[in-house]
C-alpha cells in the first residue's frame, strides 16, 4: 500500500466523530478511516487512521 500525499497544507485541532451507521449499512467500508470532521468553514473532512493503515501495510 503506498499513500501519496503532494502538499501538507497545515494542522488543525479538531473533534473526531465517528462515521454514521448508514455508511456501512451501504456496504462502505470504513477500514482505515478514523472518523470524519466538520471544519470551521462547515467543509466535512475525513479523518484517516495512519496506524491501522500501517498496520495493513505491514500484512
Amino acid at each position: 500500500y503506498c499513500l501519496f500525499v503532494d502538499e501538507l497544507i497545515g494542522q488543525q485541532q479538531v473533534v473526531v466523530k465517528p462515521l454514521p451507521a448508514y455508511i456501512n449499512d451501504y456496504g462502505i467500508k470504513s477500514y482505515g478511516i478514523a472518523g470524519c470532521t466538520i471544519l470551521g468553514d462547515g467543509t466535512i473532512s475525513i479523518i484517516l487512521d495512519v496506524a491501522s493503515i500501517y498496520a495493513a501495510a505491514q500484512n
